[in-house]
């Protein structure tokens, strides 16, 4: 698979997003200098994934075999994950913060020792990916699923021990890395900011989190070939109706208690996929932050594994069809955007060497562009993944645009993508409008560039293939 993020040789900053773990293991494993030491990361990836698949496959009570395997591998072959997958570097963190989280939540507490080891586990995937916390509750609702047929007494047990290691682990997280080691120690950066505003616990607030959760539904309308999701949906059901064949109500209010948490379980699993995300002032729906949605996958794939007996197992197959087919399609595609995409800069920067552009000057860009027809294609066939493509676009963002030009020597001031995200032309100082006042330094047809004394402005008409 093509990895399409590039980092060059310099403290990557995770730990001002809250993820200072993700820091430090990165400076372990490349032995302080923070290089690029791609494709070991993905090989790295693939180590943490299996080795908590065989946690999950054990506390899952599957034999270990193909067909266990089958029934965990949507943590891994999520298409929601991919994006996550798509990062040169940050794959193996974000993996690595899954793996712990499973296996911290897979470990049954039988003495001190063990709780502490959950604890502990926990503690680090929260720092090394926040997500951790709706996989967390995700599983801890799967797993209760599980125990909940074999003895409902100890499922209901262990579901509150899982909660209690969740309570306290974040706690950790809140007041040592958010409370002390982003006030004292480390400056959050704006998107760290943005994302720590939650709602207020009024009615405006409720209205908040409802209207937060209804985007999150009309994301995936929007975004997936209904086809998939009316597959996902019966699967979905399916499920549902096998999960209540185990439901048991005793007379006692104790067992009522347990019915209603078992009855619950899987809807709540579907809602970790945003989690508590929906919670937050500024929800922002990214695919890499959907990292619940490889549990739910799981409890489908989980639930219908226990219907279909023998051969007829191998049918779990066919969704891995899809899968790999879209990582393919996936791939070729990042190939011809990232060639297309290596052809213009290497081009615009031919251009400002040769209108003199020196390092410290300013440089502008206006628009972005087109994709080309065979990327467009895909990602009108495959909507949830056009953020894959748009976040790594010229002006996504200024880190990842200045890194452009920063490998081919060029080290410029960009104002106008100044703590922006995804920005758009307004405030800029030199506008469309402004640049038909002139004509164009150098005009190539997809790109054109204008010179005002130091300032460097390359601006992508729309409709530019």
């Amino acid at each position: 698979m093509l990895i399409i993020l590039i980092r060059v040789n310099q403290p990557f900053g995770w730990r001002w997003e809250g993820r200072p773990f993700a820091d430090i293991f990165y400076y372990v494993i490349t032995g302080g200098t923070f290089i690029d030491i791609f494709p070991l990361t993905l090989i790295l990836t693939c180590i943490f994934i299996s080795v908590s698949s065989l946690f999950f496959i054990k506390r899952l009570s599957l034999e270990y075999n193909l067909l266990s395997y089958l029934v965990v591998l949507p943590i891994l072959c999520s298409p929601l994950f991919l994006e996550n997958l798509s990062f040169r570097n940050d794959n193996v963190t974000m993996s690595l913060a899954l793996s712990l989280t499973i296996i911290s939540t897979a470990i049954v507490c039988r003495n001190m020792f063990l709780f502490v080891v959950k604890l502990l586990l926990f503690f680090i995937a929260l720092g090394i990916y926040q997500t951790s916390l709706n996989v967390s509750i995700s599983l801890s609702f799967l797993f209760f699923i599980h125990d909940y047929k074999n003895n409902q007494t100890q499922a209901l047990k262990i579901l509150f021990q899982s909660f209690l290691i969740i309570f306290l682990g974040y706690i950790l997280y809140y007041i040592i890395i958010i409370k002390i080691y982003l006030t004292y120690m480390e400056t959050p950066s704006p998107y760290m900011k943005l994302m720590s505003q939650t709602v207020s616990l009024d009615k405006e607030g409720m209205y908040k989190i409802l209207n937060n959760f209804i985007d999150f539904l009309l994301y995936l309308n929007n975004n997936f070939k209904k086809k998939i999701l009316l597959i996902v949906e019966v699967g979905f059901v399916v499920s549902y109706i096998v999960t209540l064949r185990s439901l048991k109500i005793g007379n006692n209010i104790l067992d009522r208690v347990r019915a209603f948490i078992y009855m619950i379980s899987p809807i709540i699993i579907f809602i970790c996929i945003p989690g508590v995300l929906i919670f937050t002032q500024n929800f922002n729906i990214l695919p890499r932050v959907l990292v619940g949605s490889s549990i739910f996958l799981v409890y489908i794939f989980y639930s219908i594994s226990l219907i279909i007996k023998g051969n007829w197992k191998l049918l779990l197959l066919l969704p891995y069809i899809y899968f790999f087919s879209l990582v393919y399609s996936y791939g070729s595609s990042l190939i011809i955007f990232k060639n297309h995409k290596e052809y213009l800069i290497t081009q615009i920067n031919h251009d400002l060497y040769k209108l003199g552009i020196k390092n410290g000057d300013k440089l502008y860009i206006l628009g972005s562009p087109d994709y080309p027809p065979s990327v467009s294609f895909f990602i009108n066939k495959h909507k949830f993944t056009d953020y894959f493509f748009l976040a790594n676009n010229f002006n996504s963002s200024k880190y990842f645009s200045n890194e452009f030009f920063i490998l081919h020597n060029l080290k410029v001031d960009m104002p106008n993508l100044d703590n922006k995200i995804m920005p758009d032309l307004e405030g800029n100082i030199y506008t469309v409008e402004k640049l038909k006042e002139s004509s164009p330094n150098v005009n190539q047809g997809i790109y054109s560039i204008y010179k005002y004394n130091d300032d460097y402005v390359v601006y992508f008409p729309p409709g530019n293939l």
